[in-house]
């Protein structure tokens, strides 16, 4: 297309349509533009010249979706033939979220006016996939409790999403595994573009829930008294609370259950992080309160004699010393009321805890007296002995009367004095007679 224009209405000026189109449209570059004069009189001269179009670069920063990130920014175009040169920033952030630089849409660097000056160019962003991830946990405070940095760290990647080894995050922060608190630690690394991220978790050390319980206990004493370690055991948990069972308690300690005395036996849990807890318990072994009381006694033969084991048994306890009945006891040993003599009878009880106790009595039986069963008011008189007493009396021929022997008394007077002996003699035998018999 040729543009006519009139000058001084004489001259024609004939324009370079695609300068022209250049121009409009910021086409950087080298143009010849020829200019052509023509005089009223039809002369037309020409004249060819070398137009250079150059302009300022506009730079616009988008993320991956060509949504802008920040404002453009101008670079200015000073003279034709200057060098410019764009250094794209590394990173943008915009509402905490940082942006790396990708890409670009022309080159960065170039001439002024040259062919292939750009007027725009557009740097291309993406989200920095720098990323750490780290979590919190909690452990048991124990001497076998352990920690390091591999336990809390989750991932970590470069800008470009690579992942990221442990051996690569710098770490801070310490854990005291042996005392109960709350511990922070911080993983930190710094990409290639210089983007640091980090991540701050919290390792929490608690108390360990291990525990154990167990009771004292009183046992008495005996041969049948049994006793285990679960009888005093009652319960333990581990360092999580959870039940342990008396299958992983250690016991030390014995009772002997036939010997009064006190013993202590410990139970004791070592849990998973190494903390020991125990209990000592006291087995107090008692002697045992059972005894028995019988009393002796004395009974006459006879039909009428009776005779029980309730006669002669007077109280009985258990091991506890609570009363126990005669139909609980055992009695050996057998009584003849009809027969005079001396009988032995045992009573016998066994408590609960095996131990035997006994007591032995004598029941006498004494044979009738020989007045026993009469009328006391019409006792019998023991027989008189027979007393035999000699004497002679002397013929007197000259009197023709009977002659005593001459003692100097008369007649009436020795013979009073022979009863007298008599009657002494008889009270005597008597006498004796009944002593023997008390004496049997």
């Amino acid at each position: 297309m040729v543009v006519t224009r009139l000058w001084h209405n004489k001259t024609t000026i004939t324009d370079d349509q695609d300068f022209l189109d250049a121009w409009n449209q910021n086409d950087n570059g080298s143009y010849k533009v020829t200019y052509s004069v023509t005089d009223k009189d039809g002369n037309t001269t020409t004249k060819t010249i070398n137009v250079t179009i150059y302009s300022n670069i506009t730079i616009h920063y988008v993320d991956q979706d060509g949504k802008a990130l920040q404002s453009d920014t101008t670079l200015i175009a000073n003279s034709n033939g200057e060098a410019y040169s764009i250094t794209p920033v590394t990173t943008i952030t915009k509402e905490n979220n940082v942006y790396n630089y990708v890409s670009t849409s022309s080159s960065l660097t170039g001439t002024y006016g040259s062919d292939n000056q750009p007027t725009e160019i557009t740097l291309t962003y993406h989200a920095s996939q720098t990323t750490i991830d780290a979590k919190d946990s909690t452990l048991v405070a124990g001497p076998n409790t352990k920690w390091t940095a591999a336990d809390n760290f989750v991932s970590a990647t470069d800008q470009a999403g690579n992942p990221v080894e442990l051996k690569d995050i710098t770490v801070t922060g310490t854990v005291d595994t042996t005392k109960a608190g709350q511990y922070d630690v911080t993983y930190s690394y710094t990409d290639a573009n210089g983007n640091l991220v980090s991540k701050t978790i919290t390792v929490t050390v608690v108390d360990s829930k291990a525990g154990i319980d167990a009771k004292d206990s009183t046992l008495v004493a005996g041969p049948n008294t049994k006793w285990t370690a679960a009888d005093n055991f009652v319960s333990a948990t581990d360092q999580a609370g959870n039940n342990v069972e008396l299958k992983d308690i250690t016991v030390t300690g014995t009772v002997d259950t036939t010997k009064a005395g006190q013993y202590d036996v410990t139970y004791s849990y070592t849990d998973a992080n190494g903390n020991l807890v125990s209990k000592t318990i006291t087995v107090t072994v008692v002697d045992s309160k059972a005894g028995i009381d019988a009393k002796d006694s004395t009974l006459v033969a006879g039909p009428n004699t009776k005779w029980t084991a309730g006669d002669n048994f007077i109280s009985a306890t258990d091991q506890a010393g609570n009363n126990v009945e005669l139909k609980d006891i055992t009695v050996t040993g057998t009584v003849d009321t009809t027969k005079a003599g001396q009988y032995d009878v045992t009573y016998s009880y066994t408590d609960a805890n095996g131990n035997l106790v006994s007591k032995t009595i004598t029941v006498t039986v004494l044979a009738p007296s020989s007045d026993s069963g009469s009328n006391s008011s019409h006792s019998k008189e023991p027989d008189s002995p027979t007393v035999k007493v000699s004497y002679s009396v002397t013929k007197n021929n000259n009197s023709g009367s009977k002659q005593l022997p001459d003692t100097g008394e008369n007649s009436d007077g020795v013979v009073g004095s022979i009863v007298g002996a008599i009657f002494a003699a008889s009270l005597g035998i008597l006498t004796i007679i009944n002593k023997k018999k008390n004496d049997n």
